[in-house]
């Protein structure tokens, strides 16, 4: 009996199959049917963003398409961190609405929180569309020129910045109230800043390390080869009412806020919201006269008004006003005990701009005011020393400051017993640059121990003349400055500016 398998029949049949098959077109899974187009997503580009420095999105979102002839809608699943993006959508020739909307984020986050949305017409096979919107929440960038630690977020909360590498970070906040952050620089050393955005809005900062320069740059660190701070950014906290003009001292007491105006106002001390920078209540002192109010100090239990601002050097009736500060706090009317004070190095009372008996500057420290004057033809100041009990005194001459500028303010870090100098300069780089000189404790003759940092923290266009100058609590540094109006310039407002001295102090 044969074997049919092996029969010609079968041979020729197996052969005209594999010959059919193989002259049958392969289907590509891939072609792209007629009238259709593949949408490549080439980038996201928020409107709102600084395009040097790209957002961090979340891992997947997907994106919404809507058919504007049919009304169908199709969806998109892309990784936006990925460059280029590879995902991609073969949707009909036709007009196309897009959408996407993040889902709330928690009140700080690592991610932009967007919304995305806008129209194209697909017409082509191969397409590409770059998708427009806004980033919903704010951001802040630190940018260093070389590698430093992760930022991180100090209050209200605690949040570490998420970073792309040792130079970038980001983070991004639905807060709209004040917040502070630390920007450590090396294993040791740190700064902080505060910042307040509005929703949508953000804040570039540079970290600049080795400076050559101490060149104030708007939003810009600097610190040199030593690690020391040259700059430091502050935050404008408010524009100052107009009766607050000419503030020239500020005092921290047990978390309120006060403020005094120089020559020919009223003879009040203010309490001010720091906040807002709007003003309280106003304490009278009765039994003096505002010639010229300079500066606030302050004991645990007394404030220290000096009337002693002296520009040009004839006056004979220098005085500190010694308040209670359990009256202070309580009352609208208070009486305080005067100390009449001379200079005894001084001779000469003739009316001129060019001498060394003008002061602006006082601190309490060891049952002693510290005063110390500004000096604006040498940009030296001379430290005097008052006593507190004593109705009729001269001043006692203690030392010579090489400061480098004409000081302002002064104020002592209960703490550390560190003093600050505070002060501008007329000519600099940019005209009445500001200054923060920082000195090691009083020594035990008096003196000053050396300077341990120098630090410009502005110029004139940014804030008016600083003179107010005050630390509150968590080392917090209040700085208020004077209107400025002069003949050619803008008028700029009086302000409340807020320092972080975290990692200085």
């Amino acid at each position: 009996m044969k074997n049919d398998i092996f029969s010609p029949r079968l041979f020729y049949f197996l052969g005209f199959t594999f010959l059919l098959g193989a002259c049958k077109k392969d289907e590509n899974p891939n072609l792209i049917p007629e009238d259709h187009g593949k949408i490549s997503i080439s980038e996201i580009q928020l409107t709102n963003s600084d395009s040097n420095f790209p957002d961090n999105f979340e891992d997947q979102i997907t994106i919404s398409f809507s058919n504007q002839g049919t009304s169908e809608k199709s969806e998109l699943t892309i990784n936006p961190n990925e460059s280029p993006i590879q995902e991609s959508i073969v949707l009909p020739f036709e007009t196309y609405l897009y959408s996407f909307q993040s889902a709330n984020s928690s009140e700080f986050s690592k991610e932009a929180q967007i919304t995305l949305g806008g129209t194209f017409t697909l017409s082509n096979q191969e397409q590409t569309v770059n998708l427009l919107g806004t980033r919903n929440n704010s951001r802040i960038v630190v940018n260093s020129n070389k590698n430093i630690e992760v930022p991180s977020l100090q209050a209200p909360s605690s949040f570490e910045f998420s970073n792309s590498n040792s130079k970038l970070f980001q983070l991004y906040t639905n807060n709209t109230g004040q917040i502070e952050f630390e920007v450590p620089y090396s294993s040791s050393k740190s700064f902080s800043l505060f910042e307040r955005l509005e929703l949508g809005s953000e804040k570039i900062y540079q970290v600049e390390l080795d400076a050559n320069d101490n060149d104030y740059e708007v939003n810009t660190v600097k610190i040199d080869s030593e690690g020391n701070l040259l700059t430091l950014i502050g935050l404008e906290k408010s524009n100052l009412e107009s009766s607050q003009n000419e503030t020239s001292g500020l005092a921290w007491i047990e978390g309120r806020l006060f403020s005094i105006n120089d020559g020919d106002n009223t003879n009040q001390v203010h309490e001010m919201d720091p906040t807002t920078g709007k003003t309280l209540r106003s304490i009278t002192i009765e039994n003096s006269q505002n010639r010229d109010w300079e500066e606030l100090a302050q004991s645990a239990t007394h404030l220290y008004i000096g009337d002693f601002g002296n520009n040009l050097g004839y006056r004979k009736d220098l005085a500190v006003y010694k308040v209670s500060i359990s009256d202070l706090l309580t009352k609208t009317s208070v009486t305080g005990e005067k100390l009449n004070f001379i200079y005894p190095d001084q001779i000469d009372f003739t009316s001129r701009e060019d001498h060394r008996f003008d002061c602006e500057a006082m601190v309490f420290s060891n049952n002693k005011l510290h005063i110390f004057t500004k000096i604006p033809s040498t940009l030296d100041s001379d430290h005097y020393t008052l006593e507190i009990n004593q109705e009729n005194q001269n001043a006692n001459f203690v030392e010579s400051l090489q400061t480098d500028f004409m000081v302002t303010g002064a104020e002592i870090d209960s703490e550390s017993g560190q003093i600050l100098l505070l002060g501008l300069k007329p000519q600099g780089t940019k005209p009445y640059e500001q200054f923060l000189s920082f000195y090691g404790s009083i020594q035990g003759n008096g003196n000053l121990s050396s300077r341990t940092q120098f630090i410009k923290i502005g110029y004139l266009t940014i804030r008016g003349n600083t003179e107010g100058i005050s630390l509150g609590e968590n080392k917090q540094l209040w700085i208020s400055s004077e209107q400025f109006s002069y003949s050619g310039f803008p008028e700029i407002a009086p302000k409340l500016s807020l320092f972080s001295l975290k990692g200085i102090l």
